[in-house]
């Protein structure tokens, strides 16, 4: 009897090591599997790291080719900074121009060479331009960013922001873009809050696994559904936060 019972318990613990070691084995060729699909076929190499301060910035050093929209290859290379262009002003004799943006100005889905400020450049030749925009960030994140070039603008220099009406607004009332923590900031009796990303296990994650990438953006898409639905449903209080936070970004040039 109790051989027996012995035998039923050592199958047991068999069975079930097997079964874990099964589904190991299947996440693992399911990572390695998303990897390559990501990266090699749909052309959706990853491009972002986290960042404790701005929820996530693009990967130093890149040199990855990507899908766009349309289905045609484009080029990111980034330096030491993970800025796509230069991170600095050649020298003081230039006038110098400061872009801040997300997706548009970062140039989503066309080459460095096409895209706007290259252009201008090449038509303006005593302009030099630091292009700091970057795909996902909202007005508070793309002015977080510009605190270390802010301060080198001169006299007669400009800063150029880049916004979309269509979801600029809405970005600043959110704490989560796309699934990843962003920071917020909010006027509180006259005063500038800023607050940190709520960067968690998930966030992580989301980091290091193509798979949950995936996951998590079909449900971050879901929720943006449902969000955009309940804020036309209860437009009053919702445009009544946002414009607290739309204050508070416009009042952020006198803070940084």
């Amino acid at each position: 009897m109790l051989s027996t019972l012995i035998g039923g318990a050592r199958s047991a613990v068999a069975n079930t090591l097997l079964v874990v070691l099964s589904l190991a084995i299947g996440l693992v060729a399911l990572e390695a599997g998303g990897r390559v699909f990501a990266t090699a076929i749909a052309k959706k190499g990853k491009l972002f790291q986290l960042d404790a301060e701005l929820g996530w910035r693009p990967l130093p050093n890149l040199d990855l080719v990507r899908r766009n929209a349309d289905g045609d290859t484009w080029h990111i290379a980034t330096d030491v900074a993970g800025i796509r262009g230069p991170s600095s002003w050649p020298d003081d004799r230039h006038a110098r121009l400061l872009v801040l943006g997300d997706s548009f100005a970062f140039g989503e889905g066309v080459d460095l060479a096409v895209r706007f400020d290259t252009i201008l450049q090449e038509r303006i030749p005593n302009l030099a331009v630091v292009n700091l925009g970057v795909m996902g960030y909202g007005p508070d994140q793309e002015l977080i960013r510009a605190r270390r070039w802010w301060t080198q603008l001169r006299r007669g220099d400009a800063l150029l922001l880049l916004t979309y009406h269509g979801n600029d607004f809405h970005d600043l009332a959110r704490t989560r873009h796309a699934g990843r923590s962003k920071p917020w900031i909010e006027e509180v009796d006259g005063r500038l809050l800023e607050h940190r990303p709520a960067i968690d296990a998930l966030d992580v994650l989301r980091d290091r696994s193509y798979v949950f990438t995936l996951l998590s953006r079909s449900l971050a898409q879901s929720e943006g559904r449902r969000t955009r639905s309940n804020w036309r449903r209860s437009a009053g209080s919702t445009v009544s936060g946002c414009r607290n936070r739309s204050r508070a970004w416009s009042r952020a040039g006198s803070w940084w």
